[in-house]
């Protein structure tokens, strides 16, 4: 696709930084689309993003001349194998000229989009190689004049999926152009730049906006210098009103963040955005990769980014042939499948009214309704919903067709959904849809509720820091795209800068008195075992977090470290915990990091409580030796 990952020059990190909204324009109000355009999109929830690159015609195979690929670079080959395998411009054209995808069947792709549930295709028609996927008068390097395939494969395309009433947007790298120089220099316009925007750049994006029905939305990407990502959106405003521009196409402008390549933020945005995901470990097809996500990957993510209040623009990569792949074909299917059951619970469904993933899974909403996306079965009778203080009038499981209602039992500090008489056949392990029914407004306490069953984080985002603390706030969900085998920190939310007098800190509820094992999840980068501080109501406790660096200097990921005993929480509001580094470890976690591109020596991912076991049932029978909750000595009472 766009990015070869973090081995990337300096100019795409800039291209993909914080998966934020795009800047407050003010004076640039004038590109930003109609609200009425931005909630229509934001209603679609579940977008196709296809990357048919012409260089599949290599088909993963290509030695350059003199020497063999390094192996991270064969990991970035597909629709980047041109400059990653320093394929020459001329054997690339000769290439492309003997491509013939005889294979190739938009009503076929178009059935299989629809099966989906997917509203939405953005369709690459012109990637980093300068290859239209469209008839133009602009130059003839496209499908239909270069070679032997003579096809217009965006207009086929468009006209199938309008057919099945499927909404259409083009992906265009207007940022850079291999066939071209887009080199930009510091403090001009080249007179080459110019002349690529005036040639090719804005005759294409006049062609993709007039010439394929309407269009919803303009996915740009690596950037461009203000006056030409202006003239951009202008051109595509022009003929399609509301189309929606990604943030991509430069200078804070654009309709909606795209962050960076498979990136979700680990909390709730309000601002609209997308995570576009990979497949597999790549964009385009590529022979050699055969890590393809699972339908219960896809559906868990969609209801995170949903929760989360984005949109998911899943990719696919069909192969040399035309084909689409029948991992991802079967994969379609069956989340389509679950969709047709659970879509109330995705399609124009509103975020979470949590600031973050729950025990068990995620929530999104809709007016007088909370769907509760369970992704992980409670061992108990009952889910439990921290913080809900709103009646219930009725709760089930959306893909239930009776609706048999379920049982809910409110106390203090939430509500126990009790999911052990459902319909059997309504139960899904990779996501079951709950419905909560109420009335008025939704109530929700946002302070997290220890859970008796299931683990509850802390986000270091989401706690009241102090001193020199600070945070990122990026996820790249598992597997990473483009460099198997190799993950840096970037992809991941943490905590870092735990200097003298920093601090993370959080409140919590506990609905019952339990023994709790705290979980730390870390990265230390340095070569010895640094002590963590954690302080819960006033009791501190000293836990070991051993390097998580080895030689070679490979990235671990993070690492977890749990407390040797257990710690006794009784019932109560507003209790607290705290990390921090203890005094004598402050230095070494202050050391210039080990690897390159690494923020700090020491990182903070989260903080778990693990419940011993659950609160015991009553009136069974009576154990006058069952284990008695004791406060810890010297806590604060």
């Amino acid at each position: 696709m766009k990015k070869c990952a973090a081995a990337l020059s300096a100019l795409i990190l800039v291209a993909t930084t914080v998966f934020a909204a795009p800047a407050k324009r003010n004076d640039k109000a004038e590109y930003a689309a109609p609200p009425e355009a931005v909630r229509a999109w934001r209603d679609l929830g579940f977008e196709i993003f296809i990357h048919w690159s012409a260089g599949t015609v290599f088909q993963g195979r290509f030695k350059p001349e003199g020497k063999p690929p390094r192996e991270f670079e064969r990991d970035l080959w597909g629709e980047w194998i041109k400059a990653r395998a320093g394929i020459p411009q001329e054997t690339y054209d000769a290439a492309l000229k003997t491509w013939n995808p005889k294979d190739f069947n938009a009503d076929e792709w178009a059935d299989i989009i629809a099966a989906s549930g997917g509203k939405l295709v953005v369709y690459v028609a012109k990637h980093h190689d300068g290859f239209a996927h469209f008839k133009s008068a602009a130059n003839d390097f496209n499908t239909y004049d270069w070679g032997a395939f003579h096809t217009d494969v965006f207009g086929e395309l468009c006209k199938a999926l309008h057919k099945r009433g499927i909404k259409t947007g083009f992906y265009y790298s207007h940022g850079k152009d291999w066939r071209h120089n887009t080199r930009r220099a510091r403090d001009h316009i080249t007179r080459e730049e110019r002349e690529y925007f005036e040639k090719i750049v804005y005759p294409h994006l006049r062609e993709l906006s007039t010439k394929y029905g309407r269009q919803t939305v303009a996915w740009f990407d690596l950037g461009a210098r203000e006056e030409f990502a202006k003239k951009c959106i202008e051109i595509v405003r022009k003929y399609n009103p509301e189309i929606m521009v990604s943030s991509r196409v430069g200078r804070g402008l654009g309709d909606f963040a795209t962050g960076g390549d498979a990136y979700i933020p680990v909390t709730t945005r309000d601002a609209p955005w997308e995570t576009c995901m990979t497949f597999s470990y790549h964009w385009a097809w590529y022979p050699e990769d055969r890590k393809y996500k699972t339908p219960e990957e896809v559906i868990r993510m969609l209801a995170e980014v949903r929760s989360k209040g984005g949109n998911l623009l899943l990719n696919i990569g069909p192969d040399v042939r035309g084909r689409i792949t029948f991992r991802e074909k079967t994969c379609l299917r069956k989340v389509g499948e679950w969709l047709k059951r659970n879509g109330d619970s995705i399609y124009a469904a509103s975020p979470s009214p949590y600031d973050a993933g729950l025990p068990w899974g995620f929530c999104t909403t809709k007016p007088g309704k909370l769907f509760l996306h369970i992704l992980e079965l409670p061992t108990l009778d009952y889910v439990y919903v921290p913080g809900l203080k709103s009646p219930i009038s009725r709760a089930y499981v959306l893909a239930d067709e009776k609706k048999k209602p379920l049982k809910v039992e409110a106390d203090p500090y939430g509500a126990k959904v009790y999911l052990y008489d459902a319909a059997p056949d309504s139960i899904d392990y990779r996501d079951t849809v709950v419905v909560l029914l109420y009335e008025d407004q939704l109530d929700i306490d946002k302070i997290p509720v220890l859970d008796n069953d299931l683990d509850t984080r802390f986000l270091p985002q989401l706690a009241a820091g102090s001193g020199p603390l600070k945070v990122t706030d990026r996820s790249r969900l598992t597997p990473v795209i483009d460099h198997p085998g190799v993950q840096e920190p970037r992809y991941y939310a943490y905590a870092f800068g735990f200097g003298r007098g920093a601090k993370a800190t959080w409140k919590f509820h506990c609905a019952a008195d339990n023994y709790f094992y705290l979980i730390v999840k870390y990265a230390n980068m340095t070569d010895k075992t640094v002590k963590g501080l954690l302080t819960v109501n006033g009791k501190k406790h000293t836990i070991d977090l051993p390097p998580t660096f080895f030689e070679g200097r490979v990235w671990e990921c993070f690492k977890t470290a749990v407390t040797p005993k257990p710690l006794a929480i009784l019932k109560g509001s507003n209790q607290t915990v705290s990390f921090e580094l203890a005094p004598e470890s402050l230095d070494a976690a202050l050391e210039k990091p080990a690897v390159r591109r690494l923020r700090a020596s020491f990182m903070l991912n989260s903080l778990s409580f693990k419940a011993v076991y659950p609160p015991p049932y009553e009136g069974y029978g009576e154990n006058p030796n069952m284990t008695k909750v004791e406060p810890e000595e010297g806590a604060e009472k």
